[in-house]
């Protein structure tokens, strides 16, 4: 999806695909590799707030930001727990 809908052609769409894979990355990270899958999932709730800025999409902003905190604290926790 993402040669596809690029941040250059398709914004939303792109940032889209980013928070849908920041959300299956976090999922992902309960089964297996958790630290990795985390920040995976971070980098991409990072790359769809690009265009999720507060001031364009505040709703979208606000949600996503939290699901990058959300990912932020697994992630530490999960370091935590070594």
């Amino acid at each position: 999806a993402l040669r596809v809908h690029t941040f250059e052609a398709f914004p939303q769409d792109y940032a889209m695909t980013q928070n849908n894979l920041g959300a299956a990355y976090g999922s992902l990270a309960g089964v297996r590799d958790r630290e990795a899958n985390l920040k995976r999932s971070i980098a991409a709730f990072e790359q769809s707030l690009r265009v999720y800025t507060e001031e364009a999409f505040p709703d979208r902003h606000s949600i996503v930001k939290r699901e990058l905190e959300a990912a932020k604290a697994a992630l530490e926790a999960a370091r935590d727990e070594k």
